[in-house]
Order: structure tokens, then C-alpha cells, then sequence
């Protein structure tokens, strides 16, 4: 007896031309936050001038609050007056000294070249502000003893100055000779050479 066949039907899976598909949209990249630029105050940067270049007060001088900011209570006080005594602040009495504000890269300049004393190599100003600023002398030194760098041919003085700069500064200011190794090296036959041009050259 022949066995009856038997069909076995092996399902197909269709797929209808007319479903829409999920398109794969790509993760938007999101950029890393960077941190901004820590600024530094009028403050900080009278302080550390005043501690770089050991600036003091001498003993049984008094001086007055002379501005109307300033009260004994405030962090950078004792060397604020420091720096006034030593005349590292051109603000007139009775007004605000702005202690707490940012430094500007004027600001730094001047009081900076107020504890070197340098001059400018010539007369005439490598920086655009030239006829908008102050202290266009103390920033033509800044310039030129590389204390702080132009951008496209501009100073930027009302910019303020950041951690970064304070600290590169610093480092360039340590790196000058005090005066007494000035005077050993004068003293060790540099021919032509006298202490104040060494300084010039040196800074």
C-alpha cells in the first residue's frame, strides 16, 4: 500500500514594501564644557607685586583708609595698603580703589613697571590703543620685555587679566636678576657693561 504524500508548506516571511522603516538618526555630539579663565582682582595682583618684590611699610607708619572701599576686614587689605604706601596705586583719595574688580592688562602694566622703572626703547608705541590709554609708556615695557604679548597688533588693555598671565608673568619677573647678583656680575669684569644697562638688557 502506497503511503498517502503529504506536503509539508514552510512559511515565508514578506516583508510589504509599503511598511516605513525607522531611519537611524546619529547622537548629536555634544561639546565638552571648557572652564572659563579664572580672573584675577586688583587685589590679587597688588598682593602678589607687593609679596614678589617684598614691599613693606615701615614700623609705627600708620596710613589712613584713604578710599572709600577699603575696610580692615577685607582679604588682601595689609598688603593693599602696602602697595599704596609704596605707591603702586594712582587712584585719588576719597574715591573707590575697586579692590575687588578685575586687573586689567593696563592696570598690570603700570603698577608692574611702577616696581621695575623701565622706559621705553624709543618713541614710538607698537600697539593700537597708543592715543586711548594712560600708561602708554608702561605698556610699550610691558611689550617689549615680553611681560605681556599683543593680539593682532592690539594691547587689549581693558581686558582682564587671567590666572594664566598672573602666573606667567610671575615666572618672567623671577627669572630677573636682584640687584645684588646684578652687582656681583658687574663686579665679575663684564667689560662696558654697568648695572643699570645689565638691568635693561637682563629684564
Amino acid at each position: 500500500v502506497r503511503a498517502a504524500e503529504t506536503e509539508t508548506t514552510v512559511p515565508v516571511e514578506t516583508t510589504d514594501s509599503t511598511e516605513s522603516t525607522e531611519e537611524t538618526v546619529p547622537e548629536e555630539t555634544v561639546p565638552e564644557e571648557t572652564e572659563p579663565p579664572v580672573i584675577i582682582t586688583r587685589g590679587q595682583w597688588l598682593s602678589m607685586l607687593v609679596n614678589t618684590f617684598e614691599y613693606s611699610i615701615p614700623a609705627g607708619v600708620t596710613l589712613d583708609d584713604y578710599y572709600t572701599d577699603l575696610y580692615d576686614d577685607q582679604e588682601y587689605y595689609e598688603d593693599i595698603q602696602i602697595a599704596i604706601y609704596n605707591g603702586l596705586v594712582d587712584v585719588l583719595p576719597n574715591n573707590p580703589m575697586e579692590p575687588d574688580e578685575p586687573a586689567t592688562r593696563e592696570f598690570a602694566a603700570f603698577t608692574l613697571n611702577s616696581c621695575m622703572g623701565g622706559y621705553p626703547a624709543g618713541e614710538d608705541y607698537s600697539f593700537s590703543e597708543a592715543e586711548e590709554v594712560t600708561y602708554a609708556n608702561d605698556i610699550q615695557v610691558a611689550i617689549e620685555r615680553g611681560w605681556f604679548a599683543l593680539s593682532s597688533g592690539a594691547f587689549l588693555p581693558e581686558e582682564p587679566i587671567t590666572e594664566a598671565e598672573k602666573a606667567s608673568t610671575y615666572v618672567k619677573i623671577m627669572s630677573i636678576p636682584s640687584d645684588e647678583q646684578l652687582d656681583e656680575m658687574v663686579a665679575q669684569g663684564m667689560e662696558g657693561q654697568t648695572r643699570d644697562s645689565m638691568s635693561d638688557t637682563l629684564q
